[in-house]
């Protein structure tokens, strides 16, 4: 039996069933540095420590949570709710956004 604590590398198939993302996506994020580092294991096979993906989603659940503690919402007379999520505009389904003029 392995302990908790020990680091378990894991396969980008089972980080992308951990994460939920495809194995591209998880590419496209470890190229643009938002994901965790590989392990390099052979010349064609990396690994991922487990924890650090745990983490790395864990991160992402505290960033929604702080991003739905900021989230506003203003009635408007004609009875749409317009709210702000980081600075974006969002309406109530249905409703038309106003056109630019």
């Amino acid at each position: 039996m392995i302990p908790d604590d020990t680091q378990i590398l894991i396969s980008i198939n089972d980080a992308a069933r951990l994460t939920s993302l495809s194995r591209t996506m998880i590419n496209r994020y470890r190229a643009e540095g938002r994901f965790p580092n590989a392990v390099p294991l052979g010349d064609r096979r990396v690994a991922f420590v487990k924890t650090e993906v745990v983490k790395w989603i864990s991160d992402k659940i505290a960033n929604r949570q702080a991003a739905n503690d900021n989230t506003t919402s203003t009635p408007k007379q004609d009875g749409t709710v317009v709210g702000h999520i980081d600075g974006r505009t969002m309406l109530k389904p249905g409703t038309l956004a106003p056109s630019a003029a």
